[in-house]
């Protein structure tokens, strides 16, 4: 049972005759809220602490909890009035929970005083039906008055909320070796909804109109949702839906079933009376995988706006194709979401990409005619590539491009679609024919494809080189405004540059931020010596700083032309560095690449870069562990135990290793091995509460209950452990048919985590065993579901618990669903 601070008795309380004026309010505008904003049976489990925090103001007990109880108690339903029921010579108390004139639930209090006087009883039964009163007015707040959703502002707040979860219960390695594990779910998604052509909508059809298809969508996209999504109204017209929690394909089955549901929206036209279709777009981003820059370490505040401001992005894209309805992920806005906004010159266009797309400067795009409804899908119709562009200056919602080449007879026109060629040394320009670099006038630079041009052309020649990419930034300037003329950095750099080039070597423009060069006969040592040499910029008051990455040749089996990827990669490990920074391509760096692949989910180059840093320096744990991981996430299990083991041989106390091999131990029934690397690893870190659960899952395997309960009662005791230890603790009572104990265990495992699909499963299950209301068995069922669609005991339950209910048909949906 929930134990409460011992309060003082109710003579040194609350007075209760403040209580009752307390309660002496407007009553038809407290009837009008609670219809507006009905609580649930669920929800008194949800708010279980508030509630009882509330009774501790004039009741004081030791513990308490809700109960559902299938027959109320003597005495509490009297000709149809409630009253808080005392049981003589034993303190306790049950207080009926009263809300829209019905019965919810009843709290049950232990340890409360011996003999309450009938006043006090009186004043207890709407002191609390006031709370939940509240509780509901708290809910109206955070509503929108228009739709009844949630306001954006409690949209962000349940983001937030979701985001440092998330970040409390990552492991020190920030991944598991089994993916979709109970304990973690690493990724919570918004998704942006709205109806294409609001503003011409309005204009045709009145305001008033679009104000009852906007209610008419929120409701539609109510009913659509999942339990456990948050929706909510953004601004004006768009709505939002937050995805708690599931995993990646979990979420885009969920976002394409919306969509579904919600393409056959229509509403009826108010002059004609003909239902009117209504085309809706939608853009999703996920978390953590669309964060990246400063955003990535920011609060969980700040990143819950980042991430509204980049679903609005991909709704963005969304709306700009053509069709009925777009789904649109922000992550693909890069890849196939950019459009020409305007042509400048014959050569150089401005584009719709920019920073917070990811873009950057020498990203290679071919250039497409704008995708129409019902156009040819074959290469001889509008999708033939018009031209090929490289970006050489972003900026934070643009970049300037260069047009490369363009196809006989082809313009560039504003409209155009681009498509992200990833790799620049395969779709560049042609190697054939290639003009002599020339000098680029007063700036000394040559343009990027001239650049490269002679660069391939005489790194072919040459047994060792370097390609350096270095950039300047000033941290309080919007990017691409860092080269002040008044200070003449740029000038005094082109000047020491041209004195310490070496014969042949060759220095490029990467955009006016930065810039690239090739130092032949260097190494990357000499290469690193010379950039340090290279003057500062002069901060006049303002905070710049330099960062560069070197790539070289030769380097393990990469060719000339995979230099360029390399020097990439290095100056993206620069970017992290705090301060000036110069860094040489090596282990470290391929390692921070490959952890973006894996974080993309792209699984096989995560593997080859893992491999690849692993032989530039065998000693770097944090590879051998994720490559580990990665095996492991593939079902290679003894490749991924051999690395594990290999580590552990080079240093026994890396605990995230022992912790790792011992999730894939157990999962592999080595339970010797798991236990002996648990027991090592509560050795170095003795509060670390994922262990403490693990070996009380490996003594259950083993079939010694005591000891497992023994490791969950440890976990329980930690900082972080209640948020699991609980529903472990209520399995084990469940299956010893103690089911009291259980369901307080199981309440307080909800109250501490309320998105615990595994308890809120187990709750149902016991909930339904004991024939409790049907609507709350159902609604947890649901719940449940909707956080783990994956698990098969999840769907067989919540269909068990709808054919019991009459809802066949609905049971069939969920059933087809799911095996689709």
């Amino acid at each position: 049972m929930r134990v409460v601070r011992k309060k003082k008795r109710v003579s040194q309380g609350k007075d209760p005759k403040e209580a009752i004026l307390f309660l002496t309010s407007d009553k038809t505008k407290r009837e009008r809220m609670a219809e507006t904003a009905p609580l649930r049976p669920v929800d008194l489990l949800l708010h279980e602490a508030q509630l009882l925090e509330q009774a501790a103001r004039i009741c004081p007990f030791r513990s308490g909890h809700v109960t559902f109880p299938r027959d109320l108690p003597e005495g509490m339903n009297q000709e149809g009035e409630y009253r808080a029921v005392p049981l003589a010579g034993e303190d306790k108390l049950f207080i009926p929970l009263i809300h829209c004139h019905g019965l919810l639930g009843v709290l049950f209090l232990e340890e409360t005083p011996a003999e309450p006087s009938p006043l006090w009883l009186r004043t207890l039964v709407p002191y609390m039906e006031r709370c939940l009163e509240a509780l509901a007015l708290a809910r109206q707040r955070r509503s929108d008055a228009l739709t009844g959703l949630l306001q954006q502002e409690a949209l962000l707040e349940d983001l937030e909320q979701e985001i440092e979860t998330i970040a409390e219960n990552i492991l020190p390695s920030d991944r598991e070796t089994e993916p979709g594990g109970p304990e973690y779910r690493g990724e919570v998604a918004l998704l942006a909804i709205q109806v294409t052509g609001m503003q011409q909508l309005c204009e045709a059809k009145g305001y008033g109109w679009a104000e009852e298809l906007l209610l008419s969508l929120a409701r539609k996209l109510a009913d659509c949702c999942p339990p456990s999504c948050s929706v909510g109204r953004l601004d004006n017209h768009r709505l939002g839906v937050m995805l708690p929690r599931t995993g990646p394909t979990s979420i885009r089955k969920t976002a394409e079933r919306i969509q579904s549901d919600l393409a056959a929206f229509s509403l009826q036209d108010p002059v004609t009376g003909e239902e009117t279709a209504i085309r809706v777009d939608l853009g999703l981003t996920v978390y953590p995988q669309d964060l990246f820059g400063p955003a990535a370490s920011a609060p969980p505040r700040e990143q819950a706006r980042v991430l509204l401001v980049n679903s609005l992005r991909a709704l963005e894209a969304a709306s700009s194709h053509k069709g009925e309805g777009s789904l649109f992920f922000f992550s693909s806005i890069l890849t196939e979401g950019g459009r020409i906004r305007n042509t400048l010159t014959q050569d150089r266009a401005l584009v719709d990409l920019g920073r917070r797309d990811r873009a950057r400067e020498g990203q290679i795009f071919s250039v497409r005619p704008p995708q129409r409804e019902g156009s040819s899908p074959w290469p001889s119709g509008d999708g033939r590539d018009k031209a090929e562009l490289m970006l050489i200056d972003t900026d934070k919602e643009s970049s300037l491009a260069q047009i490369l080449h363009q196809r006989p007879g082809a313009q560039v026109v504003p409209g155009d679609r681009l498509i992200h060629q990833p790799h620049p040394e395969d779709y560049s320009l042609d190697q054939g024919g290639a003009l002599a670099p020339e000098e680029a006038g007063q700036s000394c630079l040559l343009s990027l494809p001239r650049f490269l041009t002679a660069w391939r052309r005489r790194c072919q020649k040459k047994e060792a080189f370097c390609l350096a990419l270095c950039r300047i930034r000033k941290e309080d300037a919007p990017h691409g405004r860092e080269f002040d003329a008044e200070n003449g950095y740029l000038r005094r750099l082109l000047d020491t540059l041209e004195q310490k080039m070496p014969p042949q070597g060759l220095a490029g423009s990467y955009g006016s931020a930065c810039f690239i060069l090739y130092l032949p006969g260097t190494g990357p040592e000499e290469a690193r010596e010379l950039l340090h040499s290279l003057p500062r910029p002069d901060a006049k008051g303002n905070t710049y700083v330099f960062r560069a990455g070197i790539g070289y040749y030769p380097c393990l089996n990469y060719t000339r032309l995979d230099v360029a990827e390399t020097a990439r990669n290095a100056l993206e490990h620069a970017e992290l560095l705090s301060g000036n920074a110069v860094t040489v391509f090596d282990s470290l760096s391929l390692t921070v690449s490959a952890d973006r692949h894996y974080a993309r989910g792209d699984l096989a180059e995560a593997i080859t870069d893992y491999q690849q840093a692993l032989l530039l320096d065998p000693e770097n744990h944090l590879a051998r562990n994720s490559l580990a991981i990665c095996h492991a996430h593939l079902g290679r299990n003894s490749r991924a135990q051999q690395e594990f083991q290999d580590l552990l041989a080079r240093d026994p106390d890396h605990i995230i290793a022992l912790y790792n091999h011992a999730c894939l131990s157990l999962k592999m029934e080595q339970l010797e091995a798991a236990e002996e690397n648990l027991q090592r690893c509560l050795e170095l870190q003795p509060e670390q509460h994922f262990c403490l659960i693990r070996l009380g899952q490996i003594r259950e395997r083993k079939g010694d209950i005591q000891g497992a309960r023994d490791y969950y009662q440890r976990a329980n005791h930690t900082p972080q452990g209640p948020r699991y230890a609980y529903k472990h603790l209520a399995r084990l009572d469940h299956l010893h048919g103690d089911l009291r104990t259980a369901r307080d265990n199981l309440q307080k495992a909800v109250q501490a985590n309320p998105w615990d699909a595994e308890a809120l499963h187990l709750m149902a299950r016991i909930y339904l065993e004991a024939g409790e209301d049907p609507e709350l068995v159902e609604s947890l069922a649901k719940r449940s579901y909707s956080l783990r669609p994956d698990l098969e005991e999840h769907l067989r339950l919540l269909e068990e618990i709808l054919i019991s209910r009459g809802k066949e048909e609905e049971a069939r949906h969920l059933r087809l669903g799911a095996e689709e």
